[in-house]
């Protein structure tokens, strides 16, 4: 371990990824559990040594290819203890085992691999793609911004202008349960592939489902959409790039050393969106206003109900009921929990179940973390927890009701701001203070906005 190390620090990396055989050595070099060998302290201190060198190092464990069979969708016939530079590379072999996070490398694909370039060998890939991991990939959840940091009545002036006379928060009233009773996708999903006049089909509302695609704001349209940017996409950000995050968050975050910011996916704002599933009523939304679709990969065609709209009228009636009988308080907050939960449940990602056991034996403790399953410890009294990853999931969610109801939500959302507020008000006599996915506090040039308006 300690000699691909020095090697990736001679090639000039500072971000390391370490794959390796045994759980035990992970385990000890994160300092997870403690080594009690003289022999192996002194390597131990060396790699501690090297690794401070590095930016960021992470260690990931290559189990068995027979384990690997249960778990992943390939097994490649050979692990090997190999440094993989290439972020593309990097980013294949976590997709092909992506339920135990393990990056795999075969010594013929890493024979025909340049470590000092971006080139990369071609990994298999199990195919038709699975819609719901195509869907879960494009779950965007729910924004929260903050436009204007301070606004005060007859104080401060909206964009420089005129004077504020009010601010307003708006509160839309169980816009989750709202969103589920609408058209949802049912029945069978059926992926097809894009034809030529299949964005005129949505418009008529002759198809219905999610659109894979590429879209953008065009050029004149942009000024329009400046103050809330309409698409909401999940990107990689790069904390490490300058060029990324700013030169003030840049600087913040080199000088907290150990503890910077790794890089992670972030729920964005943006003129465009590549490759993306849009819901058809969204998709009709951004048309309407002006948007273009340059390109379509396929379409995940739907059956179009509302069956889920006695559910939430009934949800409603008791909630109602509760606010006016107090007896009946207890059933209404039941209710919105039970509400709540219709949604929550939909969107819960069971790939990062867990199972928890106490182990109180050496021999015991050593067997899991062995074991190919094993994600955590933590050291009790007298036994540890130790966390270990399912062998099996039975994933049998309802994903494309979550990612319906996310992009209702940013409809109803975009509605507001563009076909209300904007529609009836002029840009000097509002302004958005800030705004959650179900609610928005804007600041108003008049004390009755919609009375004076």
């Amino acid at each position: 371990m300690n000699n691909g190390v020095k090697a990736a620090l001679d090639h000039g990396v500072t971000d390391l990824i370490i794959v390796g055989d045994s759980r035990l050595a992970i385990q000890q070099s994160m300092g997870v559990i403690a080594c009690r060998k003289e022999t192996l302290q002194v390597q131990l201190m060396r790699h501690k040594e090297l690794t401070t060198k590095l930016n960021s190092v992470r260690y990931l464990h290559a189990v068995r290819a027979s384990s690997a069979d249960l778990l992943a969708t390939e097994a490649l016939e050979s692990q090997v203890n190999r440094i993989v530079f290439s972020g593309t590379r990097k980013t294949e072999l976590k997709t092909l085992n992506r339920i135990l996070e393990v990056l795999y490398a075969d010594e013929q694909a890493l024979a025909d691999v340049d470590l000092n370039s971006q080139t990369t060998a071609r990994c298999r890939r199990a195919e038709p793609i699975n819609k719901g991991l195509e869907m879960k990939a494009n779950i965007a959840g729910g924004p929260s911004i903050i436009f204007n940091h301070y606004a005060k009545r007859n104080e401060t002036k909206i964009r420089g202008g005129k004077v504020c006379k009010k601010i307003i928060g708006y509160d839309a009233n169980a816009l989750y349960l709202w969103a589920l009773g609408n058209e949802m996708p049912c029945g069978r999903l059926t992926t097809v592939e894009a034809y030529d006049g299949i964005i005129d089909d949505i418009k008529a509302d002759k198809v219905f489902g999610f659109l894979e695609c590429d879209i953008r704001t065009p050029e004149h349209r942009k000024q329009y959409f400046g103050k809330m940017t309409p698409i909401f996409r999940n990107v990689l950000i790069d904390c490490t790039n300058e060029s990324v995050i700013g030169k003030h968050m840049f600087d913040h975050n080199e000088a907290r050393k150990q503890s910077r910011t790794k890089p992670a996916r972030k729920l964005t704002g943006s003129y465009f969106g590549k490759k993306i599933l849009i819901y058809t009523p969204l998709l009709k939304w951004y048309l309407s206003h002006g948007m273009e679709i340059t390109k379509t990969y396929c379409f995940i065609k739907a059956s179009s109900h509302k069956a889920l709209a006695p559910f939430m009228e009934a949800v409603s009636i008791a909630r109602r009921e509760g606010d006016v009988d107090m007896s009946k308080a207890m059933i209404a907050e039941m209710m919105k929990l039970v509400g709540n939960s219709a949604f929550g449940r939909s969107g819960m990602d069971m790939s990062k179940h867990k199972e928890v056991k106490y182990e109180s034996s050496d021999i015991a403790i050593k067997n899991n973390i062995e074991h190919f399953t094993f994600h955590g410890l933590e050291e009790l009294n007298d036994a540890c927890e130790i966390t270990m990853k399912k062998r099996r999931l039975n994933n049998n969610n309802t994903i494309h009701l979550s990612i319906a109801i996310y992009q209702l939500v940013k409809l109803r959302m975009l509605q507001f701001h563009y076909d209300c507020i904007y529609f009836y008000f002029d840009r000097s006599d509002f302004q958005y203070q800030e705004m959650d996915t179900d609610s928005a506090y804007i600041a108003f040039s008049c004390e009755y906005p919609f009375q004076d308006f």
